[in-house]
């Protein structure tokens, strides 16, 4: 999930509008703080400016995909844990055989959880 959290992060940071934003963010960061009181037409302005970048829109919501290439990264890491952890290397095939034993293992609890507990008559 963290992955493509950052890869959905790093699609709207690349995005003209979002650079646009950041460009007059910066803009606030060059008024010293003890003029900011006093400036607040400027702050005005650059509040107005980032609106018309957003369309009024302050909010956004980061679309997620599926992060491709993800897998790769994780098996690599799984294979570095159990040798610092371990001092055993295992082989990608091995990593693999685990992390599809644990998504299943993980996607059962998850049922049953959904389900609620089991009840009995005595």
């Amino acid at each position: 999930m963290k992955a493509a959290e950052d890869q959905a992060l790093a699609r709207y940071e690349s995005l003209p509008a979002t650079k646009e934003i950041r460009a007059e963010q910066t803009r606030t960061e060059m008024i010293p703080m003890a003029l900011r009181k006093r400036a607040k037409a400027s702050l005005e302005d650059i509040g107005e400016g980032i609106d018309d970048i957003a369309g009024g829109n302050r909010v956004v919501s980061l679309p997620l995909k599926r992060p491709y290439g993800a897998k790769a990264t994780v098996i690599k890491a799984a294979i570095a844990w159990c040798e610092t952890e371990f001092g055993q290397t295992i082989t990608v095939s091995k990593a693999t055989e685990c992390w599809k034993v644990y998504k299943t293992f993980q996607n059962r609890a998850n049922g049953e959880l959904s389900q609620g507990p089991e009840v009995t008559e005595t």
